[in-house]
């Protein structure tokens, strides 16, 4: 069983790669904006933690391109504290992937699945083959959770069922007041940061650089 501590951050299934359980730091308190979508997500983790029979079973976050979507999927994994698994739709080719990567997942008790840009795995030949196998993974009772982010509108019909994606979280550009509060936000942390790199350089260093 090569995978079955899930130790490592990155792992193949011949070409396909995929990424689980390195250190995902950011968190809600990230965030800026987006306070409806953020509390969605907030009751869905509750449940899943809690494990309610609401529990969801997959989460699909949509978008345009650039509204932060991959962003807001590693910030509901980095707040669920659960193994995990990161998977690029592209990479998806066959219904024999998506068998192998539920398999590894159900290697732990409880696991969330990444797709980013889930759409991709219907645009190839074996679309059809691949949302089959997806859903019948996706109907298994087993504690693995799906988040996926997808630019498509009209993804196929079966995977929107009941028991597939129960939560829908719509992102978008955000307005004037939101991008000032975003690049503020962000300057602080990168100064902080600063401040930590420069207190954590040896004195000799820091007289080389600024009293050379």
């Amino acid at each position: 069983m090569l995978y079955k501590q899930l130790q490592f951050t990155t792992g193949w299934f011949g070409r396909l790669m995929f990424k689980f359980d390195s250190k995902i730091d950011i968190r809600f308190d990230d965030v800026i904006g987006y306070d409806a979508q953020k509390i969605k997500l907030r009751q869905a983790i509750s449940k899943i933690l809690n494990n309610q029979e609401s529990k969801p079973k997959g989460i699909i976050i949509k978008g345009p391109e650039g509204t932060r979507k991959t962003f807001m999927a590693k910030v509901f994994i980095g707040e669920a504290q659960m193994p995990y698994m990161i998977i690029s739709g592209g990479e998806v080719r066959s219904a024999t992937d998506i068998k192998k990567i539920f398999s590894v997942a159900r290697l732990k008790k409880s696991c969330i699945i990444f797709f980013d840009e889930f759409d991709a795995i219907d645009k190839n030949d074996n679309g059809e083959k691949n949302c089959a196998q997806f859903n019948f993974e996706m109907s298994k009772k087993d504690n693995i959770f799906v988040v996926a982010t997808t630019r498509k509108e009209n993804i196929e019909r079966s995977v929107k069922r009941l028991g597939r994606f129960d939560i829908k979280i719509e992102m978008y550009f955000p307005d004037a007041k939101e991008r000032k509060e975003i690049i503020e936000y962000w300057c602080q942390k990168m100064k902080y940061l600063l401040v930590k790199i420069v207190l954590w350089l040896p004195r000799n260093a820091l007289e080389k650089v600024f009293w050379k």
